[in-house]
């Protein structure tokens, strides 16, 4: 790079006779390695940009903010061949800016945002500065939403700490009648089936003596110890040899 410069050719003919004389300048440049964006919000809430490159010769500056040139309607300075320009108030957006030489060129953006002032004190330290909407956390007060919300949370608090014990009682209460109620049911559940038991003893105890009905022939006895002619028929009815038994 340190060779570029004014040099002057001369030309001689094969007799050493001078021909020509000629001068000219030699430029070496190198391409753009790097280019950086830097934004700052200004007193009266404008955005000064700074677009800074490494490498090159001479190079040239170009803006676009959303796809479009930059006009006057967008910055408060006119030359936007510069490397530093001036955004008004409230003017944000997705930002470009380009940096090109006759070897190469090279762009880089940043998306912006308007500015708000900030006057406040934060952990006991006074703030009073324009910073960036999207970085403004220095002074994060609640909104009276939030206040309302957060003088109801005792409230709010003991209605569900309410809810809660009552939805314990009513899960115990139910607990001891289902205990209760399957204990009954246990116990009926076991009469019935001693019952059953019972029942089942009786019918086995009496299948297993059935009751048969039979005619026997009773054989005469020829004995003088029996006399049926003493026997009054009109009491005991017409006396049969035949006896019925139920074994």
């Amino acid at each position: 790079m340190t060779d570029s410069g004014e040099y002057a050719m001369e030309i001689f003919d094969s007799d050493g006779k001078k021909k020509e004389y000629r001068r000219f300048n030699l430029s070496l440049e190198a391409p753009v390695t790097s280019v950086q964006l830097f934004a700052e919000c200004l007193s009266q809430g404008q955005v000064n940009v700074s677009c800074l490159s490494e490498g090159g010769n001479n190079p040239q500056y170009s803006w676009t903010l959303n796809g479009k040139e930059l006009s006057n309607l967008e910055l408060l300075s006119e030359n936007t061949q510069s490397n530093t320009i001036v955004l008004k108030p409230n003017v944000a957006g997705r930002l470009v800016c380009s940096v090109r030489t006759k070897v190469g060129s090279l762009l880089k953006e940043k998306i912006t945002s308007s500015c708000d002032f900030v006057n406040c004190t934060s952990n006991g330290i006074r703030i009073s500065k324009w910073v960036f909407k999207e970085n403004n956390t220095l002074c994060v007060e609640p909104s009276p939403e939030t206040l309302n919300i957060m003088a109801l949370l005792p409230i709010i608090s003991g209605v569900l700490g309410a809810l809660l014990i009552i939805l314990v009682v009513s899960i115990g209460i139910f607990c001891v009648k289902r205990k209760k109620t399957n204990h009954k049911e246990e116990i009926i559940y076991d009469r019935k089936q001693t019952t059953a038991d019972q029942g089942r003893r009786r019918q086995e105890q009496s299948g297993d003596t059935k009751a048969e009905y039979g005619r026997v022939k009773k054989q005469p006895r020829w004995s003088d110890d029996v006399i049926y002619g003493n026997m009054d028929n009109n009491l005991y009815g017409n006396v049969d040899e035949s006896i019925y038994a139920n074994l």
